[in-house]
C-alpha cells in the first residue's frame, strides 16, 4: 500500500548570514519557529509535541491533526545541526488510490509563487524546496534513511 501524500523538502545545505534579505525570505532563516543550524534541543524548545524519531540522521517529528491538510513534519538534524525539514501533505479530495496529481500541482504552483521571486537568494544560501508525491510503501515511513 502507498501513501497518498506530497512531500514538500526543504533543505539547507549551507547556513549562511544573509542579513537584512531574511526579513522579507524568513525562509532564508528557518522554517517556522526554527532555524537552520539549531541543535537538537533547540529545535524542541522552539517545536512543541516533537517525537524523538532518532536514527542515523536524527529525525525529530510533529505530527498534524486528523483531517488536516499537514500530516506532520520532520525535522533532520545532522551532526546535531538542523539542517531538512520535510512536511507530508494530504490534500482535501485526493483521490483514495493513485497519485494526487491536482494536488501536486497546487502545491508545486504554491512554493513557486511564494519562493520564485526568491530563488536566486535561497540557493546561494543553500536553501531548496520541492514537492514530490509520498509514493513510498507506508512501512518505509518509520525509517526516514531508508525512505530517502
Amino acid at each position: 500500500m502507498y501513501n497518498q501524500r506530497i512531500i514538500m523538502t526543504l533543505i539547507a545545505i549551507v547556513c549562511t548570514a544573509v542579513g537584512a534579505q531574511a526579513a522579507t525570505v524568513p525562509l532564508l532563516e528557518g522554517y517556522g519557529d526554527t532555524k537552520w543550524g539549531q541543535s537538537k534541543d533547540e529545535v524542541m524548545a522552539a517545536v512543541p509535541d516533537l517525537q524523538d524519531i532518532g536514527g542515523t540522521l536524527y529525525v525529530l517529528r510533529q505530527d498534524g491533526e486528523a483531517g488536516d491538510v499537514v500530516q506532520k513534519i520532520e525535522y533532520t538534524l545532522s551532526e546535531d545541526t538542523l539542517y531538512m525539514v520535510v512536511v507530508y501533505l494530504k490534500m482535501p479530495g485526493a483521490p483514495a488510490a493513485g497519485l494526487d496529481e491536482d494536488g501536486l500541482a497546487f502545491v508545486k504552483a504554491q512554493l513557486d509563487a511564494k519562493y520564485e521571486a526568491n530563488q536566486k537568494t535561497l540557493r546561494s544560501a543553500g536553501i531548496r524546496g520541492r514537492a514530490d508525491h509520498g509514493t513510498r510503501p507506508a512501512a518505509v515511513d518509520a525509517d526516514p534513511i531508508a525512505a530517502r
